[in-house]
């Protein structure tokens, strides 16, 4: 009986602690995209959850904290991907604006417009003739190159839109544009490990936009082909970061 109770009580601690995320998806302001398919994966335990919007809307309910990966597909439109930092008991807010699927092979395999999001925290802007402190890197991740990308000899620069928070955290990111999709998610897999200090205005931190640009290089052509054909599991390649605010 005590052991029943304790289980119980722990499952109730744990629906406590379940967040929803929400928002819109529309192609443009005020037209809302039904049918688009939405992927939210968990990255600490790997699972995945699915929805589909309706009326312009989406909605996750009963999500654990942590990091997701998100993935928003819809026919005749190019693949988006995000990713979200939930807290306990989150109701987190945020709307994705698809664009039209490019009809070249040399424009972006990913491409989103940014993100509409809750409003910013503090001080907009300085008082007067007060002082403005930009954001600086404290902690970067270099993404890991995917084996899939390297094996395709797909190469280019991933360019992603996030909020670094009052905290340093950087949380809300989309990717703007990108090579190809598993680079998208190896550029926001690194983003979401940054740490920053945040920008700071009449010395008050203060929530702001940042894009950050991931470069993912592959070695020169004669020798990728030489390591393709003598080591392939062991195919080179580079990556890293580099952040601008706003």
């Amino acid at each position: 009986m005590l052991k029943a109770l304790t289980v119980a009580i722990l499952c109730g601690r744990c629906s406590l602690a379940l967040s929803t995320l929400a928002g819109t998806v529309q192609s443009g302001p005020g037209v809302p995209v039904d049918g688009a398919k939405l992927t939210a994966r968990h990255v600490p335990t790997g699972r995945s959850y699915q929805t589909t919007s309706q009326r312009g809307r989406y909605s996750f309910a009963g999500l654990p904290s942590g990091e997701f990966i998100l993935d928003i597909a819809k026919d005749g439109m190019a693949r988006a991907f995000a990713a979200v930092r939930l807290a306990d008991n989150d109701n987190h807010e945020i709307g994705f604006v698809l664009v039209r699927k490019p009809s070249s092979v040399s424009r972006a395999a990913v491409e989103a417009a940014h993100l509409q999001r809750e409003p910013l925290k503090g001080p907009r802007r300085p008082l007067g003739s007060g002082s403005v402190e930009i954001a600086k890197v404290l902690h970067k991740v270099a993404p890991v190159y995917p084996d899939s990308a390297k094996r395709a000899g797909v190469s280019g620069t991933v360019r992603i839109e996030g909020v670094v928070l009052l905290d340093g955290t950087i949380n809300d990111l989309v990717v703007l544009s990108a090579p190809d999709p598993d680079l998208a998610v190896a550029a926001l897999t690194a983003a979401q490990q940054w740490r920053c200090s945040p920008v700071r205005r009449n010395g008050r931190p203060a929530e702001t936009v940042t894009t950050i640009d991931f470069v993912f290089q592959l070695p020169p052509r004669e020798v990728r082909r030489s390591l393709k054909r003598h080591r392939p599991a062991e195919c080179g390649g580079v990556a890293d970061g580099m952040m601008a605010t706003s």
